[in-house]
């Protein structure tokens, strides 16, 4: 009888030894930090004489680029200089942006507008 009550003794201390280690892992912790997610939202607008572009970020990622090419109101052939170059660079490459699919192209009575619209396409 008394092996009997030793050997029950060791098994029963075995298994309060091996308890703490198995309720750690089989049960999750309460007090689990969540981790919280800010979304910031952010415009960056630049206008200049012929062009107004606005870039919409969500945190770091782009969302859309507008690009709004105004109609010019007079031309000055005095005043050109190397920004008349850019403009012509800009004005081709929103040339040959506007038929593009995911791209929007509208125009209106001071220009004409093209957006490119990130959300559709995965990163």
């Amino acid at each position: 009888m008394k092996k009997i009550l030793c050997y029950l003794g060791i098994i029963i201390l075995l298994c309060l030894t091996l308890l703490p280690p198995v309720l750690r892992i089989m049960l999750p912790d309460k007090d689990q930090v969540k981790e919280e997610i800010i979304i910031k939202n952010q415009i960056l607008s630049c206008e200049g004489e012929r062009f107004i572009t606005k870039t919409i970020y969500d945190n770091t990622k782009i969302q859309m680029i507008v690009i709004k090419r105004l109609n010019p109101v007079s031309s000055n052939v005095e005043n050109e200089d190397t920004s008349s170059v850019l403009t012509s660079e800009l004005d081709i490459i929103i040339d040959s942006l506007k038929n593009e699919s995911g791209v929007t192209y509208n125009i209106l009575e001071d220009g004409d507008v093209l957006g490119i619209d990130f959300r559709k396409f995965l990163w």
